[in-house]
């Protein structure tokens, strides 16, 4: 008797493709999660690799600088001198440029010769495009330009927001695609402490002259009555603390993962979306500058707070410009 052999119909054959697909689709869905917390691994390490560059850039530019001055536009900071029993109110307008705060470095430093400044910019303000979308937070680099009018001589570094060539124009630090598609907030402040200043000063009679002819005394120096001291001053030493920070959209926001739609904290104004912040920060020793014998101008650096609570304030993504001016040494 012949021997049939039974195959599988067209019905159970679609079957168990379904059932195939079915699976598969399932397996396909459970995979997403490890695939977008690996997305979200590779741009948090780009981004730190990025943050670490910057960091490096500014510690490396800065570390045998013999000065460093630190502006930040719209800042505002006294400063009291006992010896002079006086409040010295140093400011750094919100539309102030780079030749501004050349000219502010100049004068604290006594440094005349351009050919020893640089200048680093902080660009978190002006919205640049890469790759066909808007960024913002990058550095610049720049040094000044002195020209000659007749008997007028004037610094030339107005263009140093200004990324072109010639004289007195920025070029972009370590090129565009080094950011990346990425938006960065790059803060400089100084590192430091806050100390009560609590000083009793005596009374200082007033310096008068006579003259001989006609015996008229003249008050050369008012008189200055016993003052107490009592404030908070913000004193730095030589170190420059870097922190740089950026954001990015968390692959992991696409995948519908319902623990992670939980964290409100991380959610935008909308609440639609999750972001994922990175930040980096670095310390820049400057030898040469500060207690190294240099000059380390900090006082045009934004503060927050009051008294006993006050600190530098870093800048902000979109927010002001921030000009790094220092001094090398021309041997």
């Amino acid at each position: 008797m012949k021997k049939t052999l039974k195959a599988f119909t067209l019905i159970e054959l679609i079957i168990v493709m379904a059932i195939m697909t079915i699976l598969m689709a399932a397996i396909m869905q459970m995979m997403k999660p490890i695939r977008a917390t690996y997305v979200d691994s590779t741009l948090y390490e780009s981004q730190r690799t990025t943050q670490t560059g910057i960091v490096k850039y500014i510690s490396e530019s800065l570390r045998y600088a013999t000065d460093v001055g630190i502006y930040t536009q719209g800042a505002s900071n006294n400063e009291y001198d006992v010896s002079k029993r006086v409040t010295t109110s140093h400011s750094f307008s919100s539309t102030a440029d780079a030749e501004d705060a050349v000219l502010k470095f100049k004068a604290k430093t006594g440094i005349t010769d351009d050919k020893l400044i640089r200048v680093i910019t902080i660009d978190n303000k002006n919205d640049y495009t890469y790759g066909g979308k808007k960024f913002n937070g990058r550095l610049l680099i720049s040094r000044p330009v002195t020209s000659s009018t007749g008997s007028t001589t004037s610094t030339n570094i107005k263009n140093a927001d200004v990324i072109g060539t010639g004289e007195g124009y920025a070029r972009l630090a370590l090129g565009s695609a080094y950011y990346g598609l990425h938006s960065f907030s790059i803060n400089v402040m100084p590192d430091g402490e806050m100390k009560e200043l609590n000083v009793n000063l005596p009374y200082v009679p007033a310096v008068t002259s006579t003259d001989p002819v006609t015996g008229v005394v003249t008050i050369v120096t008012p008189a200055k009555s016993a003052y107490t001291v009592n404030d908070y001053v913000f004193t730095a030493n030589n170190n420059l603390k870097i922190v740089v920070s950026s954001v990015t959209e968390s692959a992991i926001d696409k995948t519908g993962n319902t623990v992670e739609k939980a964290n409100i904290d991380n959610k935008d104004a909308v609440g639609n979306r999750h972001l994922t912040y990175v930040a980096t920060d670095g310390y820049v020793d400057c030898l040469n500058a500060g207690i190294g014998g240099g000059v380390l101008d900090v006082n045009c650096v934004k503060m927050t707070g009051t008294g006993a609570n006050k600190k530098p304030a870093g800048t902000s993504t979109n927010g002001e410009m921030t000009y790094i001016v220092y001094a090398v040494s021309p041997f």
